[in-house]
């Protein structure tokens, strides 16, 4: 099973709420509260002072959250390009979270690609973001700090 992925409200933008949303047949989208990447935002800078790039912590926390239903069954994930230069400390980190379900997930299954509008990924996401649609989850205080080791 393989997967596109992409976000609605970039997760630096603490003013909105940020939506992740994957699909191809399936379809998922969960839900980064503003109250929730505010929060982690101030316990990184709190603990950490300078911590580099805490948005990629949560992003990669958040793309875990949301393939995390269907861990056993991933085959290929590819997500829109949204942090340009970063792709290999995203794809570190969401296969270290994978792995934990999965421990023989191959890297090369995790591909950075521009999926472009049409994709149903990006018309979800942005539907969710828009209020047209209800997410599927929404990620809690407590299961984002567990992930980041907060």
């Amino acid at each position: 099973m393989y997967f596109h992925v992409d976000q609605s409200s970039r997760i630096e933008i603490l003013a909105e709420d940020s939506f992740l949303a994957c699909s191809n047949g399936a379809s998922r989208v969960v839900c980064i509260p503003r109250s929730i990447k505010r929060l982690a935002y101030n316990r990184y800078k709190s603990q950490y002072r300078q911590i580099r790039l805490p948005e990629l912590r949560v992003f990669s926390a958040g793309l875990y959250i949301l393939l995390k239903p269907f861990s056993t069954k991933l085959q290929h994930v590819i997500i829109d390009r949204e942090y340009e230069g970063h792709h290999g400390e995203i794809k570190a980190m969401l296969l270290n979270y994978l792995r934990r379900e999965t421990p023989k997930f191959s890297k090369y299954d995790i591909a950075f690609a521009s999926i472009g509008k049409k994709a149903n990924a990006h018309k979800i996401a942005l539907a969710t973001f828009r209020q047209q649609r209800k997410p599927d989850y929404v990620v809690t205080k407590k299961e984002l700090y567990k992930l980041l080791g907060l």
